[in-house]
């Protein structure tokens, strides 16, 4: 049990013949006292210093912190957007498959084409965008379908020659 009290301190066995235990510093290699647990040169060990969670963060530290974190995201999403310095600066917003317009159009390119099908077996096409709004016309699964305006939750379509909603959720889009 002494020796774990002593922690860093290395006993010198002699015999066992009853003779004591002589105990050496660690650091100055100086004999201790018999009754000391502390070399009287180097003192007793200083107390540990704070962790950093208990001493807390400047605002400036905070500052460069969150900074740092932006700049990664900021560049990250310019990579897997594709975004370059040139589209933000002419102060033209590019446009992109997926996104829509101000005016809740889909954009159209010649490179691509968006066609969007029904996945379900029957289709209620309605007037307005609501369940409550008379139907126009039913579709049947794998039509395919022209839509015109898309709100999130309703797709404004054009099928055969009549135009009116459908629930987004029934319609599967792809890219081809």
């Amino acid at each position: 049990m002494s020796d774990t009290l002593t922690g860093n301190l290395r006993p010198d066995r002699e015999d066992s013949k009853g003779d004591r235990d002589v105990a050496y510093c660690d650091f100055c290699n100086t004999q201790l006292p018999p009754s000391g647990l502390f070399c009287p040169d180097c003192g007793p060990p200083l107390p540990p210093g704070k962790e950093p969670e208990e001493i807390g963060t400047t605002s400036d530290q905070a500052f460069l912190r969150i900074s740092a974190i932006v700049i990664l995201f900021l560049a990250i999403a310019f990579v897997k957007l594709e975004i370059s310095f040139d589209d933000l600066l002419s102060g033209e917003p590019g446009e992109r498959a997926g996104e829509m317009s101000a005016d809740g159009n889909r954009p159209q390119s010649h490179d691509f084409q968006i066609t969007h099908t029904v996945i379900v077996p029957l289709a209620n096409v309605r007037a307005e965008p609501s369940t409550k709004s008379k139907i126009v016309t039913v579709v049947e699964k794998g039509v395919s379908l022209d839509v015109l305006e898309d709100n999130g939750r309703w797709s404004k379509i054009q099928v055969f020659g009549k135009t009116g909603w459908i629930s987004s959720q029934l319609l599967q889009s792809e890219i081809k």
